[in-house]
This record gives C-alpha cells, structure tokens and sequence, in this order.
C-alpha cells in the first residue's frame, strides 16, 4: 500500500487476474500515485506473497481477500479488476457496495447472476481457451508460455514479457473458473461501472466483452488498443483510463478512449 494520500484523491484497489500476482500491477501504479492517488495492489491467496494451496485458490476466498483488504482502509475505494478478477469483484461488490465508489473492469468478466468465466469463455471464440492444458483432475491448468505469447502477449515488448515469466505462477486452480457468479440487482447492481475495452484482445474477443458490457448498467465504457494485458503492453494509456473514469462519473456516456 502506499502512503496516505490526501482524501480529495481517488484510493484505486487493484485486483489481478488469473496466473498473475499484484507486481502486475507495477507499471501502472507509480503513474496513478504521482497524479496523488492512492494504490493498494492484491495477492489473491496461491499467488506471489500470499502463497497457498490449490485447494486454497477457490472464488470464496478469492472474494474474502479483497473484501478483507478494502474494510481494513480508512475510506471508499475504486476498485479495478482485470479479467477474471472481474468475476471476483463483483462479488466483492455484492458483499459491501456501501464501500465502492466505483468498479472498473479492464477486459474483465463481467457477469450475470449464475454464470460462469469458464462458461463466458467457452461461448467465446478467443485463442486462449483452446491452448491451455488441464491436469487430468481438472483441478488446476498451466499455461504454455507459447499460448501465453501468441494470445495474451502479442503487443507486449520482449524486455516486459521476460520481467513479467516468472511472476506467473505455474498451476492455476480452476475452481474460480467454475464458481457460479452470485450478485444481485439491489446490491451489486448499485455500484457504478466503467469498463475498459481492449480492442485486439485474442483471450477475451472484442465480441465477448460487448456482450459482457450489456450484462449489467455500465456508465461509462472506453476503447482502448491493446491486446489482453494492457497493464503490460500500454500502462501509461491504461493509467489514464482508470483515472478518466472516475473523472467522468458525473458525466455518465458511452466513450471512445
């Protein structure tokens, strides 16, 4: 977390997605933290600094985590999920909308009542479904590196991709791919959103996230060229995005980033 900010800021909560921990976020948070805002990055339990079990990286305590970390601040934050987190923060949401200013969901799951990301995902025509291997239990999936490269970082520079190879961990448990989303109109339905809309995005197509976007009131939505991890490929026009969101809630319409 960083250090305390003045209360005129924005405080941003950032969620990371499958496979990733919270230095995937590193790029992007020095950036919103010199315009003043405040940054707490997440490990979600089995990824970087909160190592833990397969068994352990289910949805429940995916969503435990962050609510955990958000009712420990002092004030309400913004909080931003990308990809599958996004399944996650909507429940987060479900459980305390009185403390979300605002949810940001940066080609990340936005989901109805009961669905899944597994079941988004297999309706989709993305190339990264299709590459990733499964243990024959089907408790957890690896990533090829080779899958990696061609679907999810074909727009981001080699240096970047070498730092960012061994921040990933090895097996992602599939138990929050399955875990059907629970959220409600009334609670989850009262938070604000924006979304961010990666347009060469070859995991979650542009096509899916349309979809994902009419799912829900979203009040603001923002094109942005990149492929599926922005926060990697394009962090400063991401940054700007996040903060153009919250400075336009007031003036809520559909917008091209």
């Amino acid at each position: 977390m960083s250090a305390n900010k003045s209360q005129s800021q924005t405080h941003y909560v950032l969620v990371h997605g499958a496979w990733e921990d919270a230095r995937s976020w590193e790029y992007v948070t020095p950036l919103l933290e010199q315009n003043g805002h405040a940054v707490t990055v997440v490990d979600l339990p089995g990824h970087g600094a909160n190592q833990q079990s397969i068994s352990a990286m289910n949805m429940a305590n995916y969503i435990k985590t962050v609510v955990d970390v958000i009712t420990s601040l002092d004030r309400n934050v913004v909080l931003v999920a990308h990809s599958m987190a996004g399944a996650v923060v909507s429940q987060v949401a479900e459980q305390i909308p009185g403390l979300l200013e605002r949810l940001i969901y940066v080609c990340a799951f936005l989901l109805p009542e009961g669905d899944t990301v597994l079941e988004a995902m297999q309706s989709d025509d993305g190339e990264f479904l299709p590459n990733i291997i499964f243990a024959d239990d089907n408790s957890y999936a690896m990533l090829p590196e080779q899958t990696l490269r061609s679907a999810g970082f074909h727009d981001v520079k080699e240096e970047v991709i070498q730092q960012v190879l061994p921040t990933l961990v090895e097996k992602q448990s599939t138990e929050p791919f399955m875990a059907q989303v629970s959220v409600s109109s009334a609670r989850f339905g009262s938070v604000p959103k924006s979304y961010i809309r990666c347009t060469i995005d070859r995991v979650t197509t542009s096509a899916l996230q349309d979809r994902m976007i009419e799912n829900w009131a979203v009040d603001s939505v923002y094109d942005l060229l990149s492929g599926h991890f922005p926060a990697f490929s394009v962090p400063g026009e991401l940054a700007d995005l996040m903060q153009r969101a919250v400075n336009d809630a007031n003036q809520p319409q559909v917008s091209n980033g």
